[in-house]
């Protein structure tokens, strides 16, 4: 009797190991063993840089053998840095519901796409015993918005907080698309002592975004001239006026040094010089940069 029970619980363990094998075979010979196929009209699409990354996908589709239309599961694993200014590469993925992932590549080009562009509220001259060399300047940027605090400034030689005089400098920003803009300025210390009672000159802006094959009027750009007789402000005629005295200042009377070629992009260095009086010495001066952009 005994040896007829341990020998049907043999065979009913054979049983189940047998029809586990068998569900184990069916399992396999049903599962979906391919990748979803992705489809696009386009490899290359234009898009504007405003729009979100679902335009990057319009025209694409993806089939599964198994699951039909899995379009849905659709997106952007990766975006690349530029390949050349404006235009870089998208990695589309797409997945089934056994997990199984496909991959595909296009080119997404912005039509409207312009570098990191940097900004001057003051000029770039301080008092010596500053160190804050950044505080005046900002870089707004298509793709990522405010890129302020990836400025890095550069230098070839140190520059002395301590010790009055003109630097050579570089201001250099990358966006999340590896654009990098550098550009090339003069960081001037100045003493305070020598500073005082020097005319002060304002200008509306201390860098300006300028477009290849615009003209440019240096002139336009100063604001006010602020002396010991009182404050020249630019009026209406494009002279600037002392209302105390009715005196004016113009153009003429400032002098303007570096040129400009709005043909060619680069940056430019403008120096305006004023001289109050017939004292040499009693002159003021500022700088205007001019990024003249592709």
């Amino acid at each position: 009797m005994i040896k007829r029970w341990k020998l049907l619980c043999i065979i009913f363990f054979i049983g189940v190991l047998a029809l586990f094998f068998l569900y184990r075979v069916d399992r396999q010979n049903h599962r979906d063993s391919d990748a979803p196929k992705i489809t696009m009209k386009e490899k290359e699409i234009k898009v504007k840089v405003s729009e979100e990354e679902e335009a990057f996908l319009k025209g694409v589709t993806a089939e599964d053998v198994q699951d039909g239309d899995v379009t849905d599961s659709l997106l952007i694993e990766k975006l690349s840095s530029f390949v050349e200014k404006g235009m870089r590469t998208a990695t589309i993925a797409a997945f089934d519901k056994d997990s199984h992932v496909s991959k595909a590549m296009r080119t997404i080009v912005y039509t409207d796409y312009e570098s990191p562009q940097f900004h001057l509220s003051e000029p770039l001259r301080f008092p010596v015993g500053t160190s804050l060399f950044l505080q005046n300047i900002s870089v707004t940027d298509c793709l990522d918005g405010d890129l302020t605090d990836k400025i890095k400034i550069l230098s070839d030689e140190t520059v002395d907080e301590d010790r009055a005089g003109e630097y050579k400098v570089q201001f250099s920003v990358t966006n999340s698309a590896g654009d990098t803009v550098t550009i090339p300025a003069t960081l001037e210390l100045y003493s305070t002592s020598e500073e005082h009672g020097r005319p002060k000159i304002i200008l509306s802006e201390y860098l300006v975004n300028q477009e290849q094959g615009d003209e440019i009027d240096l002139w336009q750009f100063v604001e006010e001239i602020q002396t010991s007789d009182g404050d020249y402000k630019r009026t209406k005629k494009g002279v600037l006026n002392n209302k105390e005295t009715e005196e004016v200042i113009k153009e003429k009377d400032v002098k303007i040094e570096g040129t400009v070629d709005c043909d060619t992009p680069g940056v430019y260095e403008v120096m305006f010089t004023y001289t109050h009086g017939k004292d040499l010495d009693n002159a003021g001066h500022v700088r205007l940069i001019v990024v003249v952009n592709e």
